[in-house]
């Protein structure tokens, strides 16, 4: 991945917000960041950022509020945030797809008068990775390399977020917690969303929740129940999965994750799913549930027992043989009834009927 070099670009607006911010850019508003060539607020309702093509990165910091003081506001500014929550929607647009964009925070000048902040970006379309950094005096201290996760979806909207509260850091994608640091040094500063010039990007649903004035609240994780449309039948049997009765007292459940034991799992968003066993057994069905604020809630399970088609029955087939076939009157014979046979079982009754009422039974 590409190091890159933080230019800040510095867009003022009118004083619209004071201690808690929202930004959807409904309208046609930019609310607390403002235009400029480079950002601007889309017709749809989002935040677009084009890049130069520069081996640079830029940032647009929110600088609303009542008192605002620019991209490195001082403690008493409307956009200076000591503790927080920030969050927003990202999604690449175009350009290199290993280069990051995402949120810096903590913005403050260093001794020389340069951006000093943390950074959480992703990358682009291809691989999903995040990666966590600071700026030093050799330009860049990698906090957190680039890192894999299967919690970003490439090529559509990746929600990100970072909470802070004293020195400790804690870094969520898609509402799932994926690092948790101390870093010293950051009491406070400005917020920005980032890009790297080599990519296009887009933002929405800006949101930062003050924690300044407010005792630290403690998640409580939600709590995972389900119903199974069945619980037994033929194979193959599909059942329907139904979380609708999780909840979640403090928050909204996210995520849904199943997990059988033959194998199949399932993440998703949706409270309903469908599993088919194809095989014959007893499966057990497990469910964990994911609040907004990343914490899990302890497995639920149940069982689905599969049985097997009962196999249709083949009915006999008579085979008999008789001495003699003719002769005077009164005649005699002999029935022979052992060339009858059954492919899926026994012969357990032989009866003979003759056109002339008398009947019989037993093999001979």
């Amino acid at each position: 991945f590409l190091r890159l070099v933080t230019v800040a670009l510095v867009i003022f607006s009118a004083p619209l917000f004071a201690v808690d911010v929202f930004e959807g850019f409904e309208n046609g508003q930019s609310g607390g960041f403002g235009e400029n060539e480079q950002f601007f607020v889309h017709n749809d309702g989002y935040y677009v950022f084009r890049g130069d093509g520069t081996n640079t990165t830029s940032f647009v910091a929110w600088n609303g509020g009542s008192n605002p003081g620019g991209w490195a506001p001082e403690p008493n500014n409307s956009n200076y945030f000591k503790d927080f929550n920030v969050s927003v929607d990202a999604v690449w647009l175009g350009g290199a797809n290993d280069s990051g964009y995402g949120l810096l925070v903590c913005i403050q000048k260093d001794r020389f008068g340069y951006p000093d902040n943390i950074r959480f970006a992703i990358d682009g379309a291809g691989e999903s990775w995040y990666t966590i950094s600071r700026p030093n005096s050799e330009g860049v201290e990698i906090l957190i390399d680039w890192t894999r996760t299967p919690l970003i979806t490439p090529n559509t909207s990746n929600h990100l977020s970072i909470a802070k509260r004293g020195n400790e850091f804690i870094f969520y994608i898609n509402y799932t917690e994926v690092e948790r640091l101390v870093i010293d040094g950051y009491l406070g500063g400005g917020i920005a969303m980032e890009a790297s010039n080599f990519l296009d990007a887009a933002f929405d649903n800006f949101r930062i929740e003050s924690l300044d004035s407010s005792p630290p609240q403690a998640n409580i994780p939600p709590t995972a129940a389900f119903s199974i449309s069945t619980t037994q039948g033929e194979a193959p049997l599909t059942v329907t999965l139904d979380a609708s009765s999780s909840t979640d007292p403090d928050g909204t459940i996210v995520g849904y994750n199943w997990i059988a034991t033959d194998g199949q799992e399932r993440y998703t968003d949706q409270k309903r799913v469908n599993m088919t066993f194809s095989n014959v057994g007893t499966y057990t069905i497990g469910l964990v549930v994911t609040d907004d604020k990343g914490a899990k809630s302890t497995v639920v399970k149940k069982t689905v027992t599969v049985t097997a088609k009962p196999v249709p029955k083949v009915p006999p087939v008579a085979n008999l043989s008789i001495s003699p076939t003719n002769g005077e009157a009164p005649l005699t014979v002999s029935l022979n009834g052992s060339g009858s046979s059954d492919s899926d079982g026994t012969i357990v009754k032989y009866a003979w009927t003759a056109s002339n009422g008398q009947q019989a039974f037993g093999e001979n």
